[in-house]
This record gives C-alpha cells, sequence and structure tokens, in this order.
C-alpha cells in the first residue's frame, strides 16, 4: 500500500490536468485525501472569478484518490468517476489565494464506490461535492 501511494505522490504533479491547474497533492491515507491549488489568472473565467471547471476537476481528483486505500491491490487500480454532483456555495473572485479540496469514503464496495468532498477558498467553504466511482483494473493506453 505505501508503495502505492508513493508512486501517486510522485507521478501526480505531473499528471497532464494537475500540472496545467497546478494541483497538489496535501494528503492521502485512509482518512481520506486532499488536493490544494494557488490560484492565479489561469484559474479564471470571463467574469473574473474562478471557473467552476477548476472546482469540479479539484473535487473529482480528491474523491477518485480517496478510494486509494481501499482498493486491494491498490496497484494496478484505477477510480474513473461515473458520476460528480457539485453544488456550488459562494463565488470564488479574483485575488482568492488558494483553493483546497478534502475528500473522503462515504462507502467502498466491491466495484464501485460513493465519496464526497468539501471545498474550502481562502477558509471559506465553497462548495460540496459527491460522487460515484468505478473501481477497474488499470490500464494503460
Amino acid at each position: 500500500m505505501d508503495d502505492a501511494l508513493e508512486l501517486i505522490g510522485r507521478a501526480f504533479g505531473q499528471a497532464g490536468l494537475h500540472a496545467a491547474l497546478g494541483m497538489e497533492l496535501v494528503s492521502l491515507d485512509a482518512n481520506g485525501c486532499k488536493v490544494r491549488v494557488s490560484l492565479d489568472e489561469r484559474h479564471l473565467n470571463l467574469a473574473r472569478s474562478v471557473h467552476g471547471g477548476v472546482v469540479a476537476s479539484l473535487v473529482d481528483t480528491a474523491i477518485g484518490l480517496a478510494f486509494v486505500p481501499t482498493l486491494i491491490p491498490p496497484a494496478g487500480m484505477a477510480t474513473p468517476t461515473t458520476s460528480l454532483t457539485v453544488e456550488f456555495v459562494a463565488p470564488i473572485r479574483a485575488g482568492a489565494k488558494e483553493l483546497a479540496a478534502t475528500a473522503r469514503v462515504v462507502r467502498a464496495g466491491k466495484h464501485t464506490g460513493f465519496g464526497e468532498a468539501e471545498v474550502v477558498c481562502d477558509g471559506t467553504l465553497v462548495a460540496k461535492a459527491l460522487g460515484t466511482v468505478a473501481m477497474v483494473p488499470f490500464r494503460s493506453g
């Protein structure tokens, strides 16, 4: 298990979307996952607020990764999202500094898992999310 978590930690920032958005893996253990991003101009939409897709990508990543410690064996498994609902509860305006998603597993079955996440921006709750993932063998390419 520790090897799989270490591998994810090393590879995380190099993944295409994670790198493009500047995501950082803060923590990943049996209690859940925390992912953060330092906000800048690239995260803003035309209205000068943080694009909702940034928030959705952050929670999608955090919820999916929260299941890694539940996978047996963790290596060679993937958790693609099959459903994601994001409720935005406050706007994220230009000038905001940090966005962080904290996710936890609600229930992990043999083939399907249910997770939830909260997103905080500079100390203020801005979104809540529910996600469903499939637990499948990883296939590259």
